[in-house]
């Protein structure tokens, strides 16, 4: 398959006014990424497009902070699962030339798979409803995650895996059915071509996306960034990860140079037909009329009115976010080298609100105090009829709808923000009403209804002697050190490469984090223990026995 290379009729251009001066709005995009990814720290790129025409594409911050190098619009960054569209426009491709159907099993192309695992079909498989699990979340991954693996080493993995729901019924992201997509992509390709080297050859190459890899731990890659997390003392180095084990769900790479020609051909015509190309772009919808969100290998969601296609990644060190509106011919993406530096999504968001001219509020932090907002725990309804609810115990939470349970920070004056994205709160003075504005920058506004809150974890008092058998340094089957300190009253939890944050203890022996889904399990007198990390049980053990 050739295309017609984007590179022809890409051109760069300054943004203006009516009257002909500079577009104040790309003055305000760069003052953000400039603040989110400038300095001496692990950086980014930010690509604006609009009506086909690149306004920006520039780097911020450094690509490399041991030899002082900017990022640059040419510097080339890890995607994690931005890879997810490519994979999927490579198969799709295949399907318009009758290589592959897409409502066939996956076991029609793939014959060494377990008869469960064979079930989904292509189409379920792109659209996340086939019912396959995550090879991440296997309890080996630490262990192994530094070697490098073949698509067929990570499908034995998985081998005596069940399906997690009937195809086609529910909706659950699954990184391991887009390795299996990518394999079925060398399985219908003549020359049987291991999936990277297809994308380079198949869309990479022919595009002129010279900066765009598979990213190879062992290759010479140009301007390639290094990946950065926050240690207890500041950035460091991110943890090995060898990006075999992500394969098509997520270990390609390129720049935000690249990405634009991408999206020019991706908007040309040059990679789908129209008609695939919608179908791509519309929501699947589960049996029972609910909508996933999600098409064949794209997000597809609403951002201030309008239908926003985009999808995010994130693997070790790196993070980027790409996302197109049809309405408004925008096309902006956000890659960054430090994983722990503004959230690109959010990032994105509010660059998308700028080029619309309506910048989204920036929050600080300020003090919270417990007790003068404690009558503001409790239930309110929102206009679309969901419930929301707000606890408070060491510091302050919220869920809708029975979901999971995400902290905010207070803002003063009644305003209560989600840390990382455009979603707030602000509270009535008698905690009467509430105005919820969402991540979309949408309005709801709610009312206190009567009842208990539901479903928070309610933190119990340290008990010291408990507490001297649990913190110190304990030991991953990796040979990674997990610290667990004391500071006063309270313990932090430190995950190698990572700042400490705190737990909080649920039951004797037994601990949690607020802010992400970590819990700890000790025993009374034992040298082992268990972390479960994003639902992956790990083992500890403490260091001299």
């Amino acid at each position: 398959m050739k295309y017609l290379t984007g590179l022809i009729c890409l051109f760069v251009a300054v943004a203006c006014t009516p009257e002909g001066t500079p577009d104040r709005r790309l003055s305000d995009v760069r003052d953000l990424a400039e603040a989110r990814y400038g300095g001496n720290a692990p950086g980014g790129a930010i690509l604006v497009m609009e009506r086909g025409t690149v306004l920006m594409s520039e780097g911020f911050g450094l690509a490399d902070l041991e030899w002082q190098q900017p990022a640059g619009a040419d510097t080339t960054f890890r995607i994690g699962s931005i890879s997810k569209i490519f994979a999927a426009i490579a198969l799709l491709q295949l399907a318009e030339a009758g290589e592959v159907e897409l409502d066939a099993p996956l076991g029609t192309y793939l014959d060494d798979l377990p008869e469960s695992l064979a079930q989904p079909t292509l189409r379920q498989v792109l659209s996340h409803t086939s019912g396959l699990g995550d090879h991440f979340s296997l309890p080996v991954i630490p262990e192994i995650m530094r070697n490098p693996i073949t698509p067929e080493g990570i499908t034995a993995l998985m081998a005596d895996q069940t399906l997690m729901f009937e195809p086609g019924t529910r909706w659950g992201y699954s990184n391991f059915g887009y390795v299996l997509l990518g394999r079925v992509i060398s399985a219908v390709d003549p020359e049987r071509r291991e999936f990277g080297r297809y994308i380079e050859e198949e869309l990479f190459t022919p595009l002129g996306m010279d900066d765009s890899h598979f990213d190879r731990q062992s290759a010479i890659i140009p301007r390639r960034a290094r990946g950065y997390d926050l240690g207890p003392d500041g950035p460091v180095n991110t943890i090995t990860f060898d990006t075999s084990l992500a394969d098509a769900a997520g270990a390609l790479m390129t720049s935000a140079d690249d990405m634009a020609v991408f999206t020019h051909a991706l908007l040309g015509g040059e990679l789908l037909s129209g008609d695939m190309q919608a179908l791509a772009w519309t929501s699947v919808a589960l049996p029972d009329g609910s909508d996933t969100q999600y098409g064949l290998g794209f997000n597809v969601s609403d951002f201030m009115g309008e239908q926003l296609i985009w999808h995010s990644g994130s693997i070790n060190g790196f993070q980027a976010t790409w996302a197109y509106q049809p309405g408004t011919e925008r096309a902006v993406a956000v890659f960054s080298n430090g994983y722990y530096r503004a959230n690109t999504t959010d990032t994105l968001r509010r660059i998308l609100a700028i080029m619309a001219g309506r910048p989204a509020p920036e929050f600080t932090e300020q003090p919270f105090d417990e007790t003068q907002w404690a009558d503001m725990q409790g239930r309110y309804r929102l206009d679309d009829g969901e419930v929301l609810q707000f606890h408070i115990q060491d510091g302050i939470r919220f869920n809708i709808g029975g979901g999971h349970w995400r902290e905010l920070a207070h803002g003063g004056n009644g305003l209560f923000f989600s840390p990382d994205t455009l979603r707030h709160f602000v509270v009535s003075a008698d905690f009467a009403s509430v105005t919820y504005v969402t991540t979309t920058l949408d309005r709801q506004d709610a009312n206190r209804i009567d009842g208990g809150i539901e479903g928070a974890q309610v933190s119990l008092p340290l008990n010291p002697q408990e507490t001297a058998q649990v913190i110190g340094d304990w030991t991953l089957g990796s040979g990674d050190i997990v610290a667990i300190t004391q500071q006063a009253d309270q313990l932090f939890l430190a995950l190698p490469y990572q700042p400490p944050q705190r737990v909080f203890r649920a039951a004797p022996w037994e601990y949690f984090s607020r802010t992400a889904p970590i819990s700890l399990q000790f025993t009374e007198g034992s040298p082992a223990a268990t972390l479960n990390l994003y639902g992956n049980e790990m083992m500890l053990e403490r260091q001299g026995g």
